[in-house]
């Protein structure tokens, strides 16, 4: 293949071979390597001298050497690794020469490139699949008698009966001097495809489907042209181990804090370094992965040519007298080499002085020794646009598949100790902490932190990620020298304002907790102490009123308690921590009882103003249910009469129209008619001066707005 043309509106023409997993490899398949071929070009080294590690997961890796004319270059990359590579590849001629195209070996989906051969294995046929595809080819077929020679006709299922059961047995037909065999597969031993281009297709089917399982490696290819002597780089981006930190802080009542910093990192490419420029770059840039290196594939819609269909004849039935009849026609991984790594890459600790004759000696870690005990921050530190870098100062030697420790931050920064109460953490002690201000002019990266004090281990700690210049709270240990606890307690609800709009009424509940902090400082000196109270949504700190921290989740007071006296137990405090929530409601006074009504005249948070609108509406209320209550009365009354007249009525029946009885009754029914007459007329004056009164209440709450 000469020329190939690829287009989105462009032309790239490359003189070159396709190879790998995706090329074609049957009959005709060009072999070996494909490159660019340059006369003149010679090969060169492109060895490693830079590695810039982040703490995103990847690395950029610099490649450099001196070249004269025209080079080549090979360089080796596992298969995983391709994607990224071609993806961030950057290559540099300082020296006036230009870069041809970079070449490697594609691949094409296994799957595609197995439906190109004559035979398909891509769904991992069976045998009697597989002959049935293999359909005219001639083949020998060896079977426990005998061999055989001939055509494949195909594959077919019989069933065959041994005694009660049946069983399904697949049978190869084949075409053998001039007579069709059936062979049962099961007798079959061997079978050899006699076609050399089908066998040289099943050969490259199984190769594609082994090299598809290959995870070596990849061969990328670089040629830089020119003439003169002159630099080239070539720079790219692959997956790497997180660089990571961790510190040792050494805490003193003497001296400011001394904080001492290491970066671990990991050489887990296949290329040992050797003299290479390490920096070392803290920040979060966003990286990811795109499958660049499988060729892809557009699904193209099949279209048919636009062919007029031939008319067919019409039928024609018998004229109907008034009506005629027509007919309707219609129509998508490897070797490690050791070495030492070579620089000063262990912390020394220096013993302090021997301690009183009295007393054992026992070992501690000495500050000034330790800031100056042959330990020196090998990275100068400097911005790098929103991230931060450090750079380290010496070339960095390190062996493929091995780790090394860098001191990057070796200075005393500003702190104070302290002890932090926080019920959740712990509710009976407060920890033992120190407040660090980031006075380093570094970006102090998130990493676990060991502490000593005094001379000694004192606990572990975690810091998070700081700026230069921000404070953070580090706990290490148990404050067993400090008691706390905490004591909650609600009080009751209480309605804080209220207002009145075109009868609706909308107030505010406030709900009020209260938290009391008991300190108590057991030491013979003075400690400073630090609460921590949670942050709740919603709630809103009305005390303590000053002298308040906010964090994302949590509020901070700090505090001094004077040391114990001489006769023991220790300094205690109380302190008073009282949240409130404000939670509106909005209700309709026309759907309000009377009763509720009251409750709130009884408030004290409302005007007097709207008190008296309240009293206004529950004396309304009150005469509308005198009106209500005595028509629902008189209703019952009627009720009453009713049932008791269809009593009478069923009585007179079982007696005679003379009997002392009927007569009796009939005059009852008599009485009972003039109460029913007059009971109408008192519910239909009530059922008035009910409506009426419910007018009046609706009236004067459409037109009330008071607050």
């Amino acid at each position: 293949m000469k020329q190939v043309m690829l287009g989105i509106g462009t032309m790239l023409i490359v003189t070159s071979a396709m190879t790998g997993a995706g090329a074609p490899t049957g009959a005709g398949a060009p072999t070996g390597a494909g490159v660019l071929t340059i006369p003149g070009a010679t090969k060169t080294d492109l060895p490693l001298k830079q590695v810039v590690l982040f703490t995103s997961g990847v690395a950029y890796f610099e490649r450099a050497a001196e070249i004269s004319g025209t080079a080549a270059t090979e360089l080796s990359f596992k298969t995983e690794q391709i994607n990224d590579l071609i993806k961030s590849l950057v290559l540099i001629d300082e020296g006036g020469g230009h870069i041809a195209a970079v070449t490697y070996e594609s691949r094409d989906p296994v799957d595609r490139t197995l439906k190109s051969f004559s035979v398909d294995l891509t769904d991992n046929p069976n045998l009697g699949v597989l002959l049935n595809r293999l359909r005219g080819v001639n083949v020998r077929v060896k079977a426990t008698s005998r061999d055989w020679t001939g055509t494949i006709i195909g594959v077919e299922t019989r069933k065959r009966h041994v005694d009660k059961e049946i069983f399904e047995e697949n049978i190869l037909n084949l075409m053998s001097d001039k007579n069709v065999r059936a062979l049962s597969l099961d007798a079959i031993q061997e079978i050899e495809v006699l076609d050399p281009a089908i066998q040289a297709d099943l050969d490259a089917a199984l190769k594609v489907l082994a090299v598809s399982h290959d995870q070596g490696k990849k061969t990328v290819r670089l040629i830089f042209s020119g003439e003169k002597r002159r630099q080239v780089r070539a720079g790219y981006m692959l997956e790497a181990p997180v660089w990571k930190t961790s510190y040792r802080l050494v805490l003193d009542d003497k001296d400011a804090p001394l904080l001492q910093g290491w970066a671990h990192v990991e050489n887990m490419t296949d290329d040992d370094w050797n003299g290479i420029t390490l920096t070392l770059v803290s920040g979060r840039p966003l990286s990811f992965i795109q499958n660049l290196y499988d060729p892809i594939y557009l699904r193209r819609p099949v279209v048919r040519p636009d062919l007029n269909e031939n008319l067919a004849p019409p039928k024609y039935e018998g004229a109907i007298a008034g009506e005629s009849a027509a007919d309707a026609i219609g129509g998508a991984k490897m070797k490690t080499k050791e070495s030492a790594y070579e620089g000063n890459m262990a912390m020394r600790m220096v013993a302090a002085a021997p301690a009183m004759a009295m007393a054992p000696p026992r070992p501690q870690i000495n500050m000034a020794a330790m800031g100056g005990g042959g330990v020196e921050a090998m990275a100068a530190a400097r911005d790098a646009g929103e991230l931060f870098e450090y750079a380290v100062k010496e070339p960095i030697t390190l062996p493929r598949r091995q780790s090394a420790m860098i001191p990057i931050v070796n200075q005393t920064i500003k702190g104070e100790k302290l002890s932090i109460f926080n019920a959740q953490v712990n509710p009976k002690n407060p920890l033992n902490g120190v407040e660090l201000e980031n006075t380093s002019g570094l970006f102090l990266m998130q990493g676990p932190v060991t502490v000593f004090e005094d001379g000694m281990y004192a606990g572990d700690a975690r810091l998070t990620d700081t700026q230069s210049g921000e404070k953070r709270l580090l706990s290490y240990a148990l404050d067993l020298a400090g008691e706390a606890k905490l004591d909650r307690k609600s009080e009751p609800e209480e309605i804080v304002s209220m207002k009145i709009t075109r009868g609706t009424l909308t107030l505010q509940r406030k709900f009020m907790d209260t938290s009391v902090y008991t300190l108590k400082n057991k030491r013979d000196k003075a400690r400073r102490y630090l609460i921590e109270h949670p942050l709740r949504s919603g709630w809103e700190l009305v005390e303590p009123a000053k002298d308040i921290e906010k964090t994302r989740d949590a509020y901070r007071l700090r505090l001094v308690l004077d040391g114990a006296n001489q006769r023991g137990g220790g300094k205690s405090r109380d302190i008073l921590f009282r949240e409130q929530r404000l939670e509106p409601e909005t209700m309709m006074l026309a759907n309000i009882q009377s009763d509720q009504v009251r409750f709130f005249i009884t408030q004290k948070n409302i005007s007097d103003k709207l008190r008296q609108a309240l009293k206004e509406l529950v004396g309304m209320q009150e005469a509308l249910s005198v009106v209500r209550r005595e028509r629902q009365q008189k209703e019952e009354r009627v009720k009453a009469i009713t049932q008791e007249q269809n009593r009478i009525r069923e009585n007179m029946k079982t007696v005679t129209r003379n009997s002392e009885s009927y007569s009796m009754w009939e005059r009852k029914l008599v009485q009972q008619e003039k109460d029913l007459e007059q009971l109408n007329v008192d519910l239909e004056k009530l059922r008035a001066d009910e409506q009426s009164r419910n007018a009046a209440i609706a009236r004067f709450l459409a037109e009330l707005n008071v607050e």
